[in-house]
């Protein structure tokens, strides 16, 4: 039987353990840590270490600290061992790859190529058929009584409005989610998903 590793990483700091994330409500957890402090040394079931910061200031002074990274790159031992990439740091990679995943100059570069599908007036306009959207999935979810938010709104909302800011058909949804999904996942889930 494995043993439970001790709650401090190897150069002796605190770190607070996450679960599996199957509780019916995580919150608690994210309540009590941040009565205890706005940032925390976590670690994730499968190993990995991360920053986790609960409080809106500071998050936005850590997403302007150059000393600070989004760049797998940077962290590609820790990722590797953790599951979620393979190879090394110049293997490809794509579903790391995105504009929450990158630093300056890539990510101005990113945000800037997809700004014009996200102006305000954009979203403005959009705003009646994601309401539209989002009443009918939870029309659709009312008479099941206990539903997953997540595969039952959440998904379906983000699914459909992506495609029409995309252009993408009604009968082409269900493989852009399924080709969404792929691409954003680790290669240990993947194998683990087969």
């Amino acid at each position: 039987m494995d043993q439970p590793s001790p709650a401090v990483t190897p150069d002796e700091r605190p770190v607070r353990v996450l679960s599996t994330g199957s509780e019916a409500d995580p919150y608690a957890l994210y309540g009590e840590m941040r009565d205890e402090g706005i940032v925390h040394l976590v670690r994730e079931p499968n190993g990995l270490h991360r920053w986790l910061v609960l409080g809106y200031a500071e998050a936005r002074e850590i997403f302007a600290d150059a000393r600070f990274s989004k760049d797998p790159t940077r962290a590609w031992e820790q990722l590797r061992d953790a599951g979620y990439v393979t190879g090394e740091p110049g293997d490809r990679a794509d579903y790391l790859y995105h504009v929450a995943n990158t630093d300056p100059p890539d990510h101005t570069r990113l945000r800037k190529l997809i700004g014009k599908a996200f102006t305000m007036r954009r979203v403005e306009a959009m705003r009646p058929r994601i309401r539209e959207v989002a009443a009918g999935l939870l029309d659709a979810m009312e008479p099941l009584g206990t539903v997953d938010l997540v595969e039952s709104y959440s998904h379906p909302l983000a699914t459909v409005v992506m495609c029409e800011i995309l252009g993408i058909p009604d009968i082409d949804r269900a493989s852009f989610r399924t080709w969404a999904t792929a691409i954003l996942t680790a290669p240990r889930a993947r194998r683990t998903a087969r």
